[in-house]
This record gives C-alpha cells, sequence and structure tokens, in this order.
C-alpha cells in the first residue's frame, strides 16, 4: 500500500507555460532566482520556497521535489532561490552550499562574516515575491537534506513569516526564537498565529543526517528531539503514532491546522526524497502530494 495525497480543487491549467525568473536584489547583489507561476492562482497566491540540499541547485531540486504539477493544482508559486558558497573548487556544474547560521558546511567549514547572510536574502526573495508577482508575505517552505536545515533555520528565526515548514531529511529545530512577543504562542489556539505548522519524512536508516542524531555541529540533535521541540514551540500536546503504509509510521503532535507537527519515519529509509526520481528514494510514500496538501490546507487559513 501506498501513501500519496488527496484530489485537488482548483480548475485544470494550460501546459504550455513558460519558466521565469525574479530578480531579487540583496545587499547590493541582484540574484535572478528560477520562479514557476501558475496560470491560474488566488488572488494573493502562497509563494513556496523550494531549496536545493548541500551540493545542488535550483534545476537538480525542481527535478527531485516535482513541486510545479503540485503548484499548477494549487495555485502556488513556487521561487528556488539558490546558496552562494560553492560546493567544489572549481565549480563547473554550479553545485552551491546554504550558509546555515552557526553551522559548519558539508565541507567541515563554517561559513564567514563575509558569506551572504541566507536568513536575510530568504525575506528579500520573499519581499520581492510580494511586490513584484502578488504572493501573500508569507511563505511555505521546504527543502531538501541541507535545504530542509535551511529551512528550518529560517522558519525558527523567522516563524512570522511562514505559513508551514516541510523538511525532507533534515528537520532541525536550532534557533526558535519564542522570547519575543510577537513570536509568541501562548493563550488560545486561535490567537497562535506565529506557529509554525511542520510535515517531515525522515528515514531511520538515513547514514547522512541520521535519523538518531549524531556529535558533530552539522548534524547533532536526533530527528525525534528536533520533532518534540517544534511540538513544544507549537504547543502542540498529545502525540499520537499510527502505521500508514507498510514500513511508514506517521508521528503527529497537535490537532490544530495552526501547529500541527506530523513525521513520516521510513522504517529502513536511506537519505533520499520519498517518492522522487532518484533511484533509490522510497516509492511507497508521495511526499511531494502530502507536502502540496499540507501547504494547501495551511494557505487556506491565511
Amino acid at each position: 500500500m501506498s501513501v500519496s495525497s488527496g484530489d485537488a480543487g482548483v480548475e485544470p491549467i494550460a501546459e504550455d507555460r513558460t519558466p521565469s525568473t525574479l530578480t531579487v536584489s540583496h545587499d547590493g547583489v541582484t540574484y535572478a532566482v528560477p520562479v514557476h507561476v501558475p496560470q491560474v492562482r488566488p488572488a494573493e497566491p502562497l509563494l513556496v520556497l523550494d531549496l536545493h540540499s548541500s551540493h545542488g541547485n535550483a534545476l537538480g531540486e525542481a527535478w527531485c521535489s516535482r513541486l510545479d504539477e503540485q503548484a499548477d493544482r494549487y495555485g502556488f508559486v513556487i521561487a528556488r532561490p539558490e546558496g552562494v558558497i560553492p560546493a567544489e573548487t572549481p565549480n563547473p556544474d554550479r553545485l552551491w552550499l546554504w550558509n546555515v547560521p552557526g553551522v559548519p558546511t558539508t565541507t567541515g567549514l563554517v561559513p564567514g562574516a563575509d558569506d551572504r547572510d541566507d536568513i536575510a536574502f530568504l525575506t528579500a526573495v520573499i519581499d520581492t515575491a510580494a511586490d513584484r508577482l502578488g504572493t501573500a508575505p508569507e511563505a511555505a517552505l521546504v527543502g531538501l537534506s541541507g535545504g530542509a536545515r535551511m529551512s528550518s533555520a529560517y522558519a525558527a528565526a523567522h516563524p512570522e513569516r511562514v505559513v508551514a515548514l516541510a523538511a525532507v531529511a533534515g528537520l532541525r529545530s536550532s534557533g526558535l526564537n519564542s522570547s519575543s512577543p510577537e513570536h509568541e504562542t501562548d493563550g488560545p489556539a486561535e490567537d497562535r498565529r506565529h506557529g509554525v505548522p511542520v510535515i517531515a519524512f525522515h528515514g531511520d536508516a538515513d547514514d547522512t543526517n541520521p535519523y538518531q542524531g549524531g556529535d558533530a555541529p552539522r548534524w547533532g540533535r536526533s530527528i525525534p528531539d528536533a520533532l518534540e521541540d517544534w511540538a513544544a514551540y507549537n504547543h502542540a500536546a498529545g502525540q499520537r503514532e499510527s502505521r500508514v503504509a507498510e514500513r511508514v509510521s506517521r508521528i503527529t503532535y497537535g490537532d490544530d491546522p495552526h501547529n500541527e507537527v506530523t513525521l513520516y519515519r521510513i522504517d529502513g529509509g536511506g537519505h533520499s526524497w520519498p517518492g522522487g526520481p532518484e533511484d533509490e528514494a522510497f516509492s511507497d510514500l508521495d511526499a511531494t502530494g502530502l507536502i502540496a496538501e499540507f501547504f494547501a490546507a495551511r494557505a487556506a487559513t491565511l
């Protein structure tokens, strides 16, 4: 048995669409960010930032996540910004690393003061898209591996700008900020505007970002710890676990669309996008469809 998303209620989209780019200026530098804009969309569509893995780029992420088709169904705008730290030297394939605050890259080096502030850069992408494309002033973030770590870091730093977080093989929680009144989530559920709904996917045999964590600065706390951190931040109580497919368990905290935290754990699963095109990807879980459905449900509450 496989797990997939349900049907969407958006009218069909024509196929004759040309990919475009969004010009984003940040700290005196201009970046061309690939954007997928559906022909049919709401008056203020949801922006989805789809972040590539370490040693990846926007083109590879589009191939892996396959979110463009889902964007057409739900009326999302997809933006795929790239890191600017070279993953290789020389770098003919234009593969990049993210500057996750205070965390070494996969090369073992901690980005320095001269490296782009990617938290601020992603805010610039969101603001520019809102100005130029009419998207909402908040975004949903999704990423694979290093992109999941970057998405997690952004959501922790700016929960007020995040509709939902999806992390594939890389959920993190470091830097959660609940000290500022604008980030507080105390009070009745309807007042918790800045909780961050989370959906995550992780294989318990992942040897790149181990499920049980590790002792390296880049990857320390376990996935269960990160899940519990987000649940505590969101005031999402009542852990529930169920078997949803062979080798797949769903662990959920909370029952409010503003605070739900869910993990799909794959028994024996490795480091890949479930249902994705990679040869090693676990095939009986449609992470792309589930993420899009999760984002659409949260966007409907804006």
